[in-house]
């Protein structure tokens, strides 16, 4: 009877755990500027892009929030966004930051140039 009751609590434990385990952020950023263009895709490798996706892009100019794009999907394995910041200019710092919806997030940085 023992070993019944833990094995079963061990299978309970493992369901219970087991959306943490496939969740993750997403792998790395690319983000290109061209002029006050900047070009941002997050690579987000999932099986259902409904359920587990990039929900949230955020970007900061020189330490700023100037954008926090919310989303309620990716498309494929990626989270893509373009944005025109008219106040770009050579030498601003950039942050970008991809937040997924079950786990975790992942950022880069570049400066304009």
């Amino acid at each position: 009877m023992k070993t019944t009751i833990t094995a079963l609590g061990v299978v309970v434990c493992c369901m219970l755990m087991s959306p943490c385990a496939f969740a993750h952020q997403p792998s790395r950023i690319e983000a290109n500027v061209n002029g006050t263009v900047l070009d941002i895709c997050a690579y987000h490798t999932v099986s259902n892009p409904q359920d587990h996706y990039v929900e949230e892009i955020e970007v900061r100019l020189n330490g700023d929030k100037i954008i926090d794009q919310k989303y309620s999907m990716q498309s494929g394995d990626t989270q893509k966004a373009i944005y025109i910041i008219p106040s770009l200019k050579k030498g601003d710092e950039i942050e970008i930051r991809a937040h997924c919806n079950k786990k975790g997030e992942k950022k880069t940085q570049l400066t304009v140039r």
